[in-house]
């Protein structure tokens, strides 16, 4: 799976404005979005749970 936006390095180091490089598949964001959220309600629930055990 290729997703970067860039043919090769001169592309990259041309580019101007924001770099965007998940754009073309925003299945993955989601994906991604659902993960960060999982993984942070797990840090506070499980802080939560050490402190008041």
């Amino acid at each position: 799976m290729n997703v970067s936006p860039f043919k090769g390095a001169e592309d990259f180091i041309n580019a101007k404005g924001a770099i965007y490089s998940f754009a073309d598949s925003p299945g993955f964001l989601y994906a991604m979005t659902i993960l960060s959220a999982a993984i942070m309600v797990y840090l506070v629930v499980k802080a939560y749970l050490i402190k008041h055990s």
